[in-house]
């Protein structure tokens, strides 16, 4: 018998339904909010944890991240019934990949507060932050601090 301990690690599909029902049960706590997880949403969003987990080749134990989007997330001004559940699709797909790209270096909580940030104040709501090229002005954003290479005036600081 071939025992590999990466195979037990690794979530699966059986887990998904233990995931969905935690992530129901947080629906006393963003109904407040007018948000309300269905059970297809809540499966959905254990499928994309697992998926998103696979790619980036992470282990989680629990649902913490997707838990702390929720509470985070559900307090957004920007975020409303009819999109809650795409955007916290959204959300963890960025997440995991930021989590990567930017090689451990900030805790879950403080990457979490950072995107909450971005979403309601910089991006207002919108969705593109969390796609292509957008991601990668984040993570230059939380590795570097800078926006982009470009001054004001539209020059590169470097060519003066």
């Amino acid at each position: 018998m071939d025992f590999q301990l990466s195979s037990l690690l690794k979530p699966s599909a059986l887990a998904d339904a233990d995931t969905a029902r935690e992530l129901l049960a947080l629906n006393e706590e963003t109904q407040e909010y007018g948000l309300e997880l269905t059970q297809e949403d809540a499966l959905a969003l254990a499928e994309t944890r697992r998926i998103a987990l696979e790619a980036s080749g992470r282990v989680e134990f629990g649902t913490p991240v997707i838990e702390k989007i929720i509470r985070t997330f559900s307090r957004s001004r920007y975020l409303y019934q009819y999109d809650y559940a795409p955007v916290l699709h959204e959300l963890l797909e960025a997440f995991f990949q930021l989590k990567n790209e930017t090689e451990d270096r900030f805790s879950d909580d403080d990457l979490i507060d950072f995107l909450f940030d971005c979403f309601e104040y910089r991006y207002r709501g919108s969705l593109e932050m969390f796609r292509g090229r957008e991601i990668e002005q984040l993570r230059g954003i939380l590795l570097f601090g800078a926006e982009d290479e470009e001054n004001e005036d539209g020059e590169d600081p470097d060519d003066e």
